[in-house]
């Protein structure tokens, strides 16, 4: 029983051990980004791990920080020679085969993410086998801050849920909103018929956001 007793308690001292270990992404460097541990990263880097090795998902390192909102691992990957425009080999969750880092970063709305990726030259123009490219995903779920990123001349057109009922209920910067129907738009400003039948025609860069009713 004393035997027993010490080799549990032996046990429990190397488990203690490890767990910082274990719990700091050492495992690889794809754990490591998905994580945000960026020291293990540049330890990693050091010893000759290519930053641009996929996991069984077809998925790098790159995108991986990308799916996290890790946007200081993403630059330092960058920097570190991964590729910007790597394309998914497969579908994993939301994402289609042929999507990139970019387009990761804006399905889940991380605009630092996105800064990061246009400085380090990512191709914006890129389109995955569904044919959404990551401005198409940042409108569709209203990333304002991430469209304007991708589309720095153009304010994002309102989409309206239904094309037979063009309602939207728009909130402006200063918090007030504006329910209606869209008339008309162009890249600066919308024609909203109101529920009062008033027309107002709003500046976009006054338009903090909008839902579809």
């Amino acid at each position: 029983m004393l035997a027993l007793k010490h080799f549990m308690q032996t046990i429990c001292i190397v488990l203690a051990i490890a767990a910082p270990m274990l719990s700091s992404g050492c495992g690889s460097i794809i754990r490591s980004a998905a994580g945000g541990d960026i020291e293990n990263i540049n330890i990693r880097i050091a010893k000759g791990e290519d930053v641009n090795k996929a996991d069984r998902h077809g998925w790098t390192a790159l995108i991986w920080a990308a799916y996290y909102g890790h946007a200081n691992v993403v630059t330092r990957l960058l920097d570190k020679g991964a590729e910007p425009d790597y394309k998914t080999p497969g579908e994993y969750g939301a994402m289609r085969r042929g999507s990139t880092a970019l387009m990761v970063a804006a399905y889940y709305g991380f605009d630092n993410v996105v800064s990061a990726l246009l400085r380090h030259g990512a191709n914006k123009n890129i389109r995955n086998t569904a044919g959404e490219t990551a401005l198409s995903l940042a409108v569709r779920y209203n990333f304002t801050a991430v469209a304007a990123l991708l589309d720095p001349g153009r304010r994002h057109l309102i989409q309206v849920q239904r094309a037979n009922d063009p309602s939207v209920t728009i909130v402006l910067n200063d918090g007030s909103t504006i329910g209606g129907t869209v008339i008309s738009q162009n890249r600066a400003v919308v024609k909203i018929k109101t529920k009062g039948n008033a027309v107002m025609t709003i500046d976009k860069e006054k338009i903090m956001n909008y839902l579809g009713q």
